[in-house]
This record gives structure tokens, C-alpha cells and sequence, in this order.
């Protein structure tokens, strides 16, 4: 590329060359992101599969497990007030 820029005109030559730099710039900068990005992206899958997100799963669990608890501890306290609800209904009803 650089080859064919010296039998461009003065002018034109100027304006490419002041291109090709910052073409080059860009390219160096990208490349740099790249590196930077594909060296960190192995961290961040090193991470994702190591063992804090079985843990991360466990917890949600739990947490699912003991609000499934409090629901049937509620829907039995209901159960045994509409019983005893029952109950008095019938023998005040007798």
C-alpha cells in the first residue's frame, strides 16, 4: 500500500497518507480491544463455570423451598380455622 502511495500526486498523497495512518491507529486500538477482550473473556468463562453458580442455584432453591413452606404452613393454619369454624357453626346450630 505504502508502494503505491509514492506515485500518487503531492496533494492526493498528503490526504492518504494522513488515511492510512489513522486507518492504522484505528486497527492497532481494535486489536489491543481484541486481545484485551479474548484474555478476559477467559476469565469471565473460568468464572461462570466454576462452582459459584451451583451455589447461586442451591440458594435460589432454598429460598424457593422455604416460601413453599410458609405457603403450606398459611394454607394450614387456614384449614384449621375453617374447621374450628365449622365445628362452632354445628354445635351452635344444634
Amino acid at each position: 500500500m505504502e508502494f503505491r502511495l509514492n506515485t500518487l500526486p503531492t496533494p492526493l498523497k498528503l490526504k492518504t497518507t494522513a488515511a492510512v495512518r489513522a486507518a492504522r491507529e484505528v486497527l492497532r486500538i481494535a486489536r489491543k480491544d481484541l486481545q484485551k477482550a479474548s484474555s478476559g473473556g477467559l476469565a469471565d468463562r473460568a468464572q461462570l463455570f466454576s462452582g459459584s453458580t451451583t451455589i447461586s442455584i442451591n440458594d435460589r432453591a432454598d429460598s424457593q423451598r422455604v416460601r413453599l413452606l410458609q405457603g403450606a404452613e398459611t394454607l394450614q393454619a387456614g384449614t384449621e380455622r375453617l374447621t374450628n369454624i365449622h365445628r362452632i357453626a354445628n354445635e351452635t346450630g344444634s
